[in-house]
């Protein structure tokens, strides 16, 4: 029926607006729209931030003169109550008007500031002094926290967060300014046509389609007074009705006349309705119309129906009776012929109004970050606590000086730290290693102690950054001098070293919880404080100020302590001033200055060796650990010989490792008794040491290499060589993964056979053996 009605608005060139929960008719409405009048369509859904990027945006607590801030206060509060009265009380209900009635005193708040007013007392003391009204500041500041504050305040902010978690929902509330004016729409020749199919659960329905049929009951009102005939008249269609507040649809039904607005409402039964309401609908409407109904449904329209209660229960499709008021009344059976051809898109016309009229807006936005996106300690207080300890340290320790060590901090017995260091650290997560030491002290004594592995140290404290985000030598230097200091007093701290797709602050700092309950200072082993610190490192502020900004609005939405690192009086006041201009008070950052050359002296940056390296540059580096053979290394990587001689040689190039000599002395005795000394000599690759730069002392480093054949076969194929390779240096095992290279196997293969070995391939598979002198 709504079709046809529709059709009829279409074709006559009337305004209209269509609120439809399922999405069907929605559809078919565009469906009867012609090409030649698509510019008229305005069209809200929620899917359409997902299927195009883009989406009309609404804002509830949007006031435009100063008569109707009240009335906008109370039909969000009544939009609430609609879909929480189960549940609904006086305390509640005056928390929800008092926090309404200060968000419409202040300009460009939206409903999400509702719950900072709730939940955040810094918020809440920034809102009331922008608030006039002496009654809300009171409720605010004085009876909120002696009386609301525990139930009504935890009730609010629950179903507040209902509505404001879905993401969808968010993104459509999440603006000061409506994107469209339901004032211009009723004044021009616009048609609106609200699909609210994607909003999830009927809550979220009901609240979104009874704030704008709020919102257009707000502009309507502005109608009243005006002579006769100096409004055109709008139409507006609720599908499912029962589904929106009844107070709403109320005030539509009984008064929208005085404003030439023409209501019609539709639903499957009047049961739906609460009993008091579906008590008045006879009286509010001028016009029923009845397809096939429920019993008492027909019972209630029976005295002004043409038809039998019987005939309304068990009419065919299409077919229905209708009943209208006037001077003479109006009543018959009819019946209703499909109009909508539905193999035509719809899809093309909602997309073109909703490049015109929406927004651009990113869903993953509103979406709540999971644990791997959000970034968060992956072990326990407790369990950080011990790899901080042998960070710290940087010794081998055994278990009962761990213990002895975490047992200050934590209310913990020995088997719950032996079980988390041996059960997880060790035998799960690979973060720690065990090492078996023998001493020779009159009999073999066993000791087990532990160390980190080289996963904790490319994971949980890695100091080299990685990828296009890495930033200065200075910037990295201050994060990693931050980190630390911070580390020293076991604090976990995450970096950004731009390892990740996503953006996040530039250090994150994780305190342990207090125990409360504790006369000692004692910290909680499972759990960590909710005080996080943001750290932002801003090198010139003065470059960016609308990231300045941002990166203070994303970690404070987080919840995060913002704290901004700057390296001279004149970034902090620069950096005051640009929060200042984005309205954001000074309580809610702290900014600390430190000279660039603290950061040199203490954290001893050297230009050359801060680099930006690839993921396994990067293990290949941190296992070389000061110093390291191209065998060691070949032996602990991860990956194929060929390419550990790559990354070796990559790294030499760019500075970050040096060519070095190790020396080996084995003593030995004649038979005479006489110590004979042999020393082995064997070229190695070296990390430079905090007081040394890169290229110093390199000659004393250039060393001959040991096996004179192996040297003499590179130098005859020198042509041939890919350059910066040197096979010499790698073990027979090391030399035989690389056979089957296309690229090495031929230097290989005659590396191995002049060191004495005969070398064949059989079913894809290298065999070596030695040749018997």
């Amino acid at each position: 029926m709504d079709t046809i009605l529709i059709n009829q608005n279409i074709n006559r060139d009337q305004w209209f607006m269509l609120v439809d929960p399922h999405g069907t008719l929605a559809q078919d409405v565009l469906r009867m729209i012609p090409e030649s009048k698509k510019d008229r369509v305005i069209y809200i859904s929620l899917d359409t931030v997902r299927l195009w990027g883009k989406i009309v945006k609404i804002n509830p607590l949007e006031v435009k003169s100063g008569s109707d801030r009240y009335v906008v206060a109370m039909n969000l509060v009544n939009a609430l109550r609609n879909i929480y009265h189960d549940s609904w009380g006086p305390q509640l209900e005056a928390l929800l008007r008092n926090g309404a009635n200060a968000l419409v005193e202040i300009e460009d708040s939206t409903l999400r500031d509702l719950v900072k007013i709730i939940t955040d007392e810094r918020m809440r003391s920034v809102f009331m002094n922008k608030v006039a009204n002496r009654d809300v500041r009171h409720f605010w500041n004085v009876l909120f926290p002696q009386q609301y504050q525990k139930d009504a305040g935890r009730s609010a902010y629950n179903k507040l967060d209902k509505i404001l978690s879905t993401p969808q929902v968010a993104a459509i509330l999440d603006t000061a300014k409506s994107t469209i004016d339901f004032g211009d729409i009723m004044e021009s020749d616009k048609w609106v046509i609200v699909d609210l199919s994607s909003g999830g659960s009927d809550d979220v329905i009901s609240f979104l389609g009874t704030i704008l049929i709020n919102m257009v009951y707000v502009e309507a009102r502005k109608r009243f007074g005006r002579p006769v005939g100096t409004t055109r008249s709008f139409f507006m269609y609720v599908d499912e009705a029962h589904l929106f507040a009844p107070f709403a649809l109320r005030e539509l039904l009984n008064t929208m006349r005085k404003a030439n607005m023409k209501v019609t409402i539709a639903t499957q039964t009047i049961n739906t309705f609460p009993r008091e309401f579906a008590k008045e609908i006879s009286a509010l409407v001028r016009t029923l119309v009845c397809f096939k109904v429920d019993l008492e449904t027909a019972n209630m329209f029976k005295t002004v129906m043409p038809v039998s209660v019987e005939q309304l229960t068990s009419m065919t499709q299409g077919r229905f009776a209708f009943y209208s008021q006037g001077n003479p009344q109006h009543t018959g059976l009819l019946m209703a012929l499909p109009i909508v051809d539905r193999r035509k898109d719809w899809k093309e016309l909602a997309r073109y109004s909703v490049e015109k009229y929406g927004e651009p807006t990113s869903l993953q936005r509103y979406v709540m970050p999971t644990k791997s996106q959000h970034p968060s300690p992956q072990v326990t207080p407790l369990e950080a606590t011990i790899l901080l300890l042998l960070y710290n340290e940087n010794r081998d320790m055994t278990k009962d000086e761990i213990y002895e060590f975490v047992y200050k901090m934590f209310p913990v017995n020995k088997r719950d730290v032996f079980s988390k260091l041996d059960d997880i650290l060790v035998n799960q997560l690979h973060l720690v290693e065990r090492k078996n030491t023998i001493f020779n002290d009159g009999g073999d004594k066993l000791a087990i102690s532990y160390v980190l592995s080289g996963l904790a140290y490319n994971s949980f404290f890695s100091q080299t950054a990685i990828g296009r985000r890495a930033g200065s030598p200075l910037h990295q230097a201050t994060i990693f001098l931050i980190m630390n200091m911070q580390q020293k007093t076991f604090k976990f701290c995450i970096p950004d070293l731009g390892d990740r797709a996503e953006q996040r602050p530039d250090l994150l700092i994780f305190e342990l919880q207090r125990r409360k309950a504790s006369k000692e200072i004692t910290y909680d082993p499972l759990y960590w404080s909710e005080k996080i610190i943001a750290v932002e490192v801003e090198i010139d502020p003065t470059k960016h100020e609308s990231q300045v900004v941002e990166n203070f609005r994303k970690n404070f939405e987080l919840g995060y302590d913002v704290w901004f690192i700057v390296f001279s009086d004149k970034h902090k006041q620069y950096v005051v001033d640009a929060m200042n201009k984005n309205n954001i008070a000074r309580q809610f950052y702290n900014i600390a200055i430190i000279m660039p050359d603290v950061v040199g002296r203490l954290g001893n940056i050297h230009d050359n060796f801060i680099s930006c390296l690839t993921g396994e540059e990067l293990m290949v580096y941190n296992i070389l650990k000061g110093s390291g053979t191209a065998q060691s290394i070949d032996y602990k990587a991860e990956f194929s010989a060929c390419d550990v001689m790559k990354i070796l040689w990559k790294l030499e190039q760019n500075g970050v490792t040096e060519r070095g000599g190790i020396e080996t002395k084995n003593a030995k005795f004649d038979l005479e008794g006489k110590n004979i000394a042999q020393a082995k000599r064997q070229e190695c690759l070296i990390s430079p040491g905090k007081d040394e730069k890169l290229g110093e002392n390199l000659d004393s480093h250039n060393l001959e290499a040991e096996q004179k054949n192996d040297t003499a076969v590179l130098s005859d194929t020198k042509d041939k060589k890919p350059a910066g390779f040197d096979f010499s240096k790698l073990s027979d095992r090391g030399l035989k993964d690389l056979v089957l290279d296309l690229e090495c196997g031929t230097f290989a293969k005659t590396l191995l056979e002049n060191r004495g070995n005969y070398v064949y391939v059989k079913n894809g598979k290298v065999i070596t053996r030695k040749k018997q002198r």
